[in-house]
């Protein structure tokens, strides 16, 4: 499996330089490399075959003190010991060991450009966080960050903001300013493949459906009845975005078992701004759930069903703040003349007749005042089932 992650990083990266790029573990015994851009020398080709530098490489890389650079430098060629070309060598460390070593081929000599180290400093951090879980124990460890993930879901803040703390110190989520729950519900009794595991798939469903490769930014969780995976982004992703994620999830796990999809639902919650809040983005994805069941949608994003989640948490024995759709959240700002007409408003089932009958006021106000309800709010409050939400927020939130 980590080979496999590891050589998409190095394909995608190799794509974006157009040069070749492989890695190396500490021992310079090659790990994953990339095709290449008719510059293979006779150092890359007996890699290949052998999978090991030779005495003679080993001993020039030596000599450029490579075990002691702290960061990206020129390893000049040696035609000598097969190294026909310059290579550009980024020592891949964790703060405690080298994890191994990044090689660019420099066929014309040219270092990459600063645009093109930035790329690189990028990936290297996602290699480095994928080498450093390899090399110590990754059943462990991936345990520990599911441990933690799951305190994010504490009841308690202090729990919370303690979890959060233990996934940073873990390497998790240090690079990201936004998350976005994401909660999957498929059938307990789900097994496809003789035996593997819910788990296993959808932790593989949604390594595949992800744009990104940064390892550090997402981590999944099973809980029951439904699982909870959270991702990191350094800005606050698109609405599409979380659409086509979510969506990839439910096409993999329909490319396994289509029977068994076919009871599976992907909820997705609104991003928020800190790690222990994501506690709240999984809580509206639980919401998106239960939508999603109702109208027997497979994927259903929080964010797009305000009406439907702003009655399922009204309707709640006790309503969560962070659960009222930002419509609806909007009425609390508005003034008491402003709640007051829009109980009348909906007293009268909408009709602008009888509400200005009852207020004394001419028709056109009534269309007046609604059409600015509207634009403020984003609510249409022409549709039935958009009025019972409101009159139910007014129940419960001014009694």
């Amino acid at each position: 499996m980590v080979v496999n992650v590891l050589q998409e990083i190095v394909d995608r990266l190799s794509e974006s330089l157009r040069r070749a790029v492989a890695v190396d573990d500490p021992d310079l015994r090659l790990m994953v490399c990339s095709s290449h851009f008719d510059d293979a020398d006779d150092a890359r080709l007996n890699a290949l075959l052998t999978r090991e530098a030779t005495a003679g490489q080993k001993a020039h890389v030596a000599a450029c003190g490579v075990h002691k650079w702290r960061g990206a430098a020129v390893i000049p060629a040696d035609p000598a010991v097969g190294l026909a070309y310059d290579r550009w060598c980024v020592p891949l460390r964790s703060r405690f060991e080298t994890l191994g070593y990044l090689w660019i081929t420099l066929p014309d000599g040219e270092p990459p450009t600063a645009q093109a180290q930035e790329l690189v400093v990028e990936f290297c951090e996602t290699l480095e966080h994928i080498l450093f879980r390899h090399v110590h124990d990754v059943k462990a460890i991936d345990e520990e960050i599911e441990s933690a993930l799951l305190g994010l879901l504490d009841p308690v803040p202090a729990g919370r903001e303690s979890a959060a703390r233990e996934l940073h110190d873990l390497g998790m989520f240090n690079r990201v300013r936004a998350f976005v729950a994401f909660a999957v519900a498929v059938p307990e009794d789900w097994a496809p493949w003789g035996g593997t595991s819910p788990q296993d798939i959808l932790a593989f469903a949604l390594w595949r459906a992800l744009p990104t490769l940064m390892t550090d930014a997402y981590s999944f969780a099973p809980t029951v009845p439904e699982s909870f995976a959270l991702i990191g982004y350094r800005n606050t992703p698109p609405r599409d975005e979380l659409q086509a994620i979510a969506a990839g999830v439910a096409r993999e796990l329909h490319a396994y078992d289509a029977r068994f999809a076919e009871h599976s639902f992907v909820g997705v919650g609104a991003p928020v701004d800190a790690l222990q809040d994501s506690v709240h983005s999984y809580e509206q994805a639980l919401v998106a759930i239960g939508i999603g069941r109702a109208e027997q949608s497979r994927v259903t994003v929080w964010q797009d069903h305000p009406v439907a989640a702003a009655l399922a948490t009204y309707l709640a024995p006790r309503p969560e703040p962070h659960l009222v759709p930002t419509q609806f959240a909007r009425l609390s700002g508005m003034g008491a003349d402003t709640l007051a007409f829009l109980r009348a408003h909906l007293a009268h089932a909408g009709n602008a007749t009888d509400t200005a009958a009852a207020l004394g006021v001419h028709r056109a106000t009534i269309y007046a005042r609604v059409r600015k309800l509207q634009e403020v709010t984003g609510l249409d409050l022409d549709d039935g089932r958009t009025r019972l939400a409101v009159h139910a927020w007014l129940t419960v939130s001014h009694p």
